[in-house]
């Protein structure tokens, strides 16, 4: 029998090149320290769980913390920090010589609608470039407020994926 489809999502697939960046400097975006890595571990596991219904925290505690603390390792993860508090957090995925993927761009439920994801987001993708020619992202096609971000910050839409996650049990 075929495995259960747990989400079957349309998502569109977005391109950022140096040249289209339209933001504001964020001096409080910078890379993700080494004694954070709880704190970004909470919010990535929580950001699974709104996306996909996924706790990789709770359901693979140690071998998830040390996921994102190689991640920190590489400085992929960017925190804004206010506070003591981790406001919004992005991780610069897959690296190559063509692109960069971004993803786990979050914040919290009570500090959305704030501003931190787009003070945050302009200044992460300044910084990547840094060490990459272009970014990419995917972002959900329901997810109106991401995509109106993404757009105000220049990145183009490139084409239309479709993302199928199964239950296997």
């Amino acid at each position: 029998a075929p495995f259960p489809v747990l989400f079957d999502r349309r998502q569109l697939v977005y391109t950022l090149e140096p040249g289209d960046l339209s933001a504001p400097r964020e001096p409080q975006l910078r890379p993700a320290l080494l004694y954070e890595a709880k704190a970004v571990a909470r919010l990535a596991s929580a950001m699974s769980f709104e996306e996909i219904m996924l706790d990789p925290l709770k359901d693979y505690p140690v071998s998830y913390l040390r996921l994102i603390e190689q991640r920190i390792r590489l400085g992929r993860y960017y925190v804004l920090e206010e506070d003591g508090v981790i406001k919004f957090q992005v991780h610069l995925n897959a690296v190559t010589p063509l692109a960069g993927q971004v993803t786990g761009v979050y914040t919290t439920i009570e500090y959305r609608g704030r501003g931190y994801v787009s003070r945050g987001m302009g200044e992460f993708c300044r910084q990547a470039f840094a060490h990459v020619p272009k970014l990419s992202l995917f972002v959900n096609d329901f997810n109106l407020s991401a995509i109106r971000l993404y757009e105000k910050l220049g990145f183009r839409q490139t084409m239309e994926y479709r993302a199928i996650f199964l239950d296997h049990g």
